[in-house]
């Protein structure tokens, strides 16, 4: 409630200089002088200020470094917790370097491998190139070899280029 009083008491005189005092009415200022000699003074700050004066000056020297030297105690375990966070996410990040590396290298060798089968497949007929199709049906889906090894090295590529893009880039935020 004071410190409610107190901000308005701040503002009148700034609303009254903006305001002409309407005639036969009541001066904003006068109002706020009237409500400032009223307001008591806070037994709280009269009890602070008689524990101040029980403390002494070493006393108060004392706590001073005492809170210092917890803050930079805070400060080191904060530090040395950051620290073995980026040692953790180092290691991590070399294992997931080495899985995804392992994944698209495992993607282009199964493309290469229906590659290579589908030049291994023997002709249809008289000299007929081997069936390349890719079929969707109810009963499910149908793939020939050349096709899906296709479909496995597009999606090894692009498996690889998101885990670029939005895994593998490093910001430093300090």
């Amino acid at each position: 409630m004071r410190v409610l009083l107190a901000i308005v008491v701040m503002l009148l005189p700034v609303v009254a200089a903006a305001q002409e005092p309407a005639p036969g009415g009541i001066d904003i200022r006068d109002l706020a002088t009237r409500a400032a000699e009223r307001l008591p003074e806070p037994s709280a700050q009269v009890a602070f200020q008689t524990d101040c004066a029980a403390i002494t000056e070493t006393e108060v020297r004392e706590r001073c470094n005492a809170a210092q030297a917890a803050y930079f105690a805070y400060r080191e375990r904060g530090f040395a917790h950051r620290g073995k966070v980026f040692d953790w996410q180092y290691y991590s990040t070399v294992v997931i370097f080495a899985v995804v590396s392992g994944l698209v290298i495992a993607g282009v060798w199964f493309a290469w491998l229906q590659f290579r089968l589908d030049l291994r497949a023997p002709k249809d007929g008289e000299g007929a190139e081997p069936m390349h199709t890719a079929e969707l049906s109810a009963k499910g889906i149908k793939v020939s070899s050349p096709v899906l090894g296709v479909i496995i090295l597009a999606l090894s590529l692009g498996f690889f280029y998101h885990y670029l893009v939005y895994v593998y880039p490093i910001q430093e935020v300090l």
